[in-house]
């Protein structure tokens, strides 16, 4: 693992440099901040087992190279959120293709430092987590049957069960992709089977444009979407087009730019974002 940052003027530990820290990982890692001054990385070991390394605000934990066991036999990249101070909640897919949680309540480790709840299904790719609000989880998987599947947490239980799911329909080739602008909002992205980008979204009440169906946002894309929201109302999406260039789409609030199956092109050759 390797890290670099940015201290609000400039790059650490140079622009081109990295801080080298430690481990033997696989797949990619996820970070997620609780708070000012903090970060938790969560990585996989060769072993499949995931590792945690923190930073409190003036030291790496447990040391600048190494890391904290949590245990598990897992076949997916590590996804983890923070809906509070001092709490987090990580999602990981084991050998048995269920999904699997463990979470930081702000003192321990549940179930345990090493344990894990399972949350059932057989899930295909990475799962994906957001959190719209304080105590409250939104998760996102693609089933073996291609299609997308939800559950949620709403602050006492999991919906629509511990380990069922809610169907979301379609026929996924790639992991979805989810961000919230706003409390009780949700959009998500993926790619179709035809290599298009598609979109759904809640609103408060419903899905849109209905609990199975998606909108068909064009394209003929690489790899995995990537969406991020800077603002209540707006979203910015960037994919990879079969020519390798980095295309972009925004949601301004009331229309897709530069149109709803358009895309504007922002050049590169490009093998991975």
């Amino acid at each position: 693992l390797y890290h670099k940052w940015w201290n609000g003027s400039a790059w650490g530990p140079s622009l081109t440099g990295y801080e080298n820290m430690g481990g033997r990982i696989l797949g990619n890692p996820k970070a997620v901040a609780w708070g000012p001054n903090r970060l938790d990385v969560f990585v996989i070991g060769t072993d499949s087992g995931l590792y945690h390394k923190w930073w409190n605000g003036s030291a790496w934990g447990p040391s600048l190279t190494g890391y904290e066991n949590m245990g598990g036999r897992i076949i997916s990249d590590p996804e983890a959120v923070a809906w509070g101070p001092n709490r987090l909640d990580v999602f990981v897919i084991g050998t048995d293709s269920g999904l699997y949680h463990k979470w930081w309540n702000g003192s321990a480790w549940g179930p345990s430092l090493t344990g894990y709840e399972n949350m059932g299904g057989r899930i295909l790719g990475n799962p994906k987590a957001v959190a719209w609000g304080p105590n409250r989880l939104d998760v996102f998987v693609t089933g073996t049957d291609s299609a997308l599947y939800h559950k949620w947490w709403n602050g006492s239980a999991w919906g629509p069960s511990l380990t069922g799911y809610e169907n979301l329909g379609g026929r996924i080739i790639s992991d979805p992709q989810v961000v919230s602008w706003g409390p009780n909002r949700l959009d998500i992205f993926a790619i179709g089977t035809d290599s298009a980008l598609y979109h759904k979204w809640w609103n408060g009440s419903s899905w849109g444009p209905s609990v199975t169906g998606w909108e068909n946002l064009g394209g003929r894309i690489l790899g995995q979407p990537r969406v991020v929201s800077w603002g209540p109302n707006r979203l910015d999406v960037f994919v990879i087009g079969t020519d390798s260039a980095l295309y972009h789409k925004w949601w301004n609030g009331s229309s897709w730019g530069p149109s709803t199956t358009g895309y504007q092109n922002m050049g590169g050759r490009i093998i991975k974002f």
